[in-house]
């Protein structure tokens, strides 16, 4: 007999107090003293006797009121007693987190004992019994149905689809979905959980369950299996990240990889790289106890679409934590804004795209009046990756054009000024004050001048360095120029005919920055421009690919595997997951709904009109070896549980038969109950009516008696 309300069960003693009660005003029996018995009739025992009978059972039954009462309230159900009840629903939880992967006994993973076990539990249900299995990670790869079902040979085909993750569990999420599981079974029949878990630290030891979730008691039984010490060292991918811009074909693009060894020993992994253009790579790293490492690993799209890149680790104790995905959208190209005509800027805008369509380099020049420029309005679909003017141009910028200048600089932009081609006599208006540079008298010498390479560091010279991380270009020569004069303090000198005399400079300005140039970019000007190395060429991609920061493309999101994904705007509709590397995905989720995935790779991620790249990392945590001690879970808190290490000779029907069966007493006592008050009233009643009867009677014989002996006497 189970009880779901026990603390009833300690008012029992309370159905004496009738007893008590009818001993307390039970009537006292007086002694009279009659001269004579003469008027006083017989009394008839039976009438005694019957009075005692019903004042007897109406103190039982107020008793049994009492009784059934509390026994109602306890919510009493039977226990699985062989011909009563005996149907049992049980969810039957593998745990599939990325711990489980882990070695276990008798050369077997530890997921490969729960499955086993699983299977041995669905073998010693009973006939009337049924079954659900639940991956403790969801898992959409698989096809497992969230049902009850009493077909052992259809539930152990699902115990036997569930395989490995790469992800965290989340306890919280596997319990609703018991819940949900358990609202569809039917009445009268007994509810269990069994969950086949190494309880590891990072799924169970915190709270977050919802200790309401089940509205009736259920058995909850945790079947521990053992983690023996790992050995050896262990390598995980902390992170991994693409630039946060908009990426275009034919440029290259760094992706971030960050490799940790969370464990005591030094490693030397093998770190394995595949692209979605089939370009693979493998390096050996070292890592010492407790180090990480920065990796970087460059990507070239060749078309607009969707990208991946894979990172594996090999040669470390752990494998279910050494992959990472990660998934980037190219578009077709941006745009560079010029300032005026085409003529106005020599060789510049046929660097930035030779045909002047963006074909080879996704950058394609649009040339603006100057009362056209800055129109954009700071919306992102018309931000351009670089804005390009001459001096003259710049000034005759309007005061609303300056203000969305700044702001397109703030947010990331870039601009990039220079003199025009045309020789002028004249110097140009003076350009705004937050610019902080200007162009001096131009210069014509009549011989060749000597331009120095100032900051060989500086990222806009990517992709010309030798061996030695030197630029291979170290000076060049000029015929025409024009001096700057700058803010030194905000400006860092790039190319000059020595310190004092700069002839190309860069400042930050905001997000943004500004490249300011006292030569023009055309052969007439400087030998710059005709270099054979091509240094102008990738010196102004680097500057404007760097630009593309202020267009907004699809967002990337960073998760690790099982972990919710979350941050995403817009209203509730319908998620949808597509894959391009990593578990075969094409899942819609519902409005409401935060999806997750439980393995490594990438994906596209679809809500509304928008589209997400997402990137999916192994959960690093699931490598620590930490595991809940003890008979309690703090995840349950006060919630009644049973740990039980699970052993090779486990007897799973013993188990079964322990659990209640669900057939509550509840309503046969409530019924009972009203019966018995029913029965109370009519005795008492009954009782009451019949005390008065005798009463009366008693009275009128003595009343009448009198006068009987007076007529004895006159006769």
């Amino acid at each position: 007999m189970g009880f779901g309300f026990p603390i009833f069960l300690w008012f029992l003693p309370l159905a004496g107090l009738p007893v008590i009660f009818h001993l307390m005003m039970r009537r006292r029996q007086k002694r009279m003293e009659f001269p004579s018995v003469m008027f006083f009739l017989k009394a008839d025992p039976r009438m005694h006797s019957k009075r005692r009978i019903r004042e007897l059972l109406l103190l039982l039954t107020r008793i049994l009121i009492i009784l059934v009462l509390l026994l109602t309230l306890a919510r009493p159900s039977l226990k699985s007693v062989p011909g009563i009840g005996g149907q049992l629903a049980v969810a039957i939880v593998v745990d599939n987190s990325a711990s489980m992967d882990g070695q276990g006994d008798r050369n077997h993973t530890k997921l490969e004992l729960a499955v086993i076990a699983a299977r041995d539990l669905v073998d010693a249900l009973g006939e009337d019994s049924r079954g659900a299995i639940i991956p403790l990670v969801p898992d959409k790869a698989i096809d497992v149905p969230l049902e009850l079902s009493g077909d052992k040979d259809r539930l152990k085909d699902f115990i036997d689809r569930v395989r490995r993750t790469e992800a965290r569990a989340e306890p919280a999420n596997a319990f609703a979905r018991i819940r949900s599981v358990f609202d569809d079974a039917p009445d009268g029949m007994g509810r269990a959980v069994h969950v086949f878990t190494d309880l590891h630290q990072a799924a169970w030891d915190h709270a977050g369950y919802d200790h309401n979730i089940f509205d009736e008691q259920i058995d909850v039984v945790f079947h521990r299996l053992e983690s023996p010490e790992r050995t050896g060292a262990n390598a995980t991918i902390e992170s991994i990240k693409a630039p946060q811009q908009l990426m275009l074909p034919g440029h290259t693009y760094d992706i971030e990889v960050t490799i940790a060894n969370n464990s005591e020993n030094s490693a030397e992994v093998r770190i394995n790289y595949e692209d979605s253009l089939g370009a693979t790579s493998s390096e050996r790293v070292p890592l010492e106890a407790g180090t990480s490492e920065l990796m970087r690993y460059p990507f070239t799209p060749d078309e607009p679409g969707a990208h991946w890149m894979m990172i594996g680790i090999e040669g470390d104790a752990f494998r279910s934590d050494n992959r990472a995905g990660i998934g980037f959208i190219c578009k077709t190209g941006a745009e560079v804004h010029f300032a005026g005509e085409r003529p106005e800027y020599g060789l510049f805008p046929q660097a930035i795209s030779p045909t002047g369509t963006g074909r080879y380099t996704s950058l394609r020049p649009i040339y603006k009046d100057t009362h056209e420029m800055m129109n954009f309005a700071n919306e992102d679909a018309g931000r351009p990756a670089m804005i390009v003017s001459t001096w003259r141009r710049l000034g005759e910028f309007t005061e609303e054009q300056t203000r969305t200048l700044q702001n397109y600089l703030h947010d990331g932009g870039r601009l990039f000024v220079v003199p025009s081609v045309e020789a002028y006599t004249t110097s140009p208006p003076a350009p705004p004050d937050w610019i902080g540079a200007s162009p001096l008298q131009y210069r014509s010498p009549g011989e060749l001048v000597v331009a120095h390479i100032l900051d060989s560091e500086s990222d806009i010279w990517q992709g010309l360095r030798d061996d030695d991380g030197n630029v291979a270009l170290r000076y060049f020569l000029m015929d025409r120029f024009s001096e700057l004069e700058v803010d030194e303090e905000s400006y860092n000198l790039l190319a000059g005919i020595g310190r004092r005399r700069p002839i190309l400079a860069r400042r930050n300005f905001g997000e943004g920055r500004i490249f300011v140039s006292g030569m023009a970019f055309d052969r007439d000007w400087t030998a710059f421009a005709t270099d054979p190395s091509g240094i102008m060429v990738v010196m102004l991609h680097n500057i404007a690919i760097a630009g593309t920061s202020v267009i907004r493309g699809p967002e990337n999101i960073g998760v690790a595997a099982g972990e919710e994904i979350g941050g995403i705007a817009g209203p509730h509709e319908p998620i949808r997951i597509d894959s391009l590397i990593g578990d075969t995905l094409n899942v819609t989720f519902p409005p409401g709904i935060r999806p997750s995935v439980a393995r490594a790779g990438a994906y596209l991620l679809h809500k509304g009109d928008r589209t997400y790249s997402l990137s999916v990392r192994a959960a690093p945590e699931e490598a620590m070896q930490k595991y809940v001690e003890g008979e309690k879970l703090p995840f349950l808190g006060d919630t009644p549980h049973h740990i039980a290490h699970l052993s090779p000779s486990r007897d799973f029907r013993r188990s079964l038969e322990r659990h209640f069966v669900g057939l509550s007493l509840f309503l046969p006592l409530a019924l009972l109950l009203v019966a018995l008050w029913a029965l109370e009233g009519w005795l008492a009643t009954t009782h009451k009516k019949r005390s008065r009867k005798i009463a009366h009677g008693n009275t009128d014989l003595i009343e009448k008696e009198p006068a009987a002996a007076e007529r004895r006497k006159s006769a």
